[in-house]
């Protein structure tokens, strides 16, 4: 199933999803939960988005003015893509159990955390790290501009 929603001024609540999620909210927090998608991708003007039980290929997730706290299925895909960015809050995000492959983090006036093994291969700094877990084809981009970020 191929779940699209659209709210210009209120929150999107969503669970039980499986095959792909565009959602986007002008004016307010979007929350997913036990998600199995293909594709996930979610928009928020001004609002935090949370998400929690996500299992699948490919998460796209932006906020202009809000937090963004993802938790993936510890079960989930070791390529898990993921492209998270928030302009104004942090981004806090758990990867799956098995997650293997390149990692960015960034955090432009924030820091930088993270409790997964990474093999720093470009840079590292108190708001940047880039390197690799593992050996595999995924990929975790996690980005803040006024924020900070933590892989788990």
């Amino acid at each position: 199933m191929n779940v699209r929603c659209d709210s210009r001024f209120g929150a999107l609540d969503v669970s039980h999803i499986e095959g792909s999620l565009d959602g986007k909210s002008g004016n307010g927090r979007i929350g997913i939960t036990n998600a199995s998608f293909g594709l996930c991708d979610a928009r928020s003007s001004f609002g935090a988005i949370a998400a929690g039980g996500l299992r699948g290929d490919s998460v796209t997730l932006n906020s202009g003015n809000g937090g963004i706290r993802i938790a993936c299925s510890p079960a989930g895909p070791a390529d898990l893509k993921a492209q998270v960015r928030s302009s104004f809050g942090g981004v806090d995000f758990t990867a799956p159990t098995r997650f293997a492959g390149e990692v960015n983090l960034n955090a432009n006036f924030g820091t930088v955390k993270t409790a997964m093994p990474i093999t720093i291969s470009r840079e590292i700094s108190r708001n940047r790290v880039a390197g690799t877990i593992g050996d595999g084809a995924g990929r975790i981009r996690l980005e803040s501009g006024n924020g900070s970020v933590e892989l788990r």
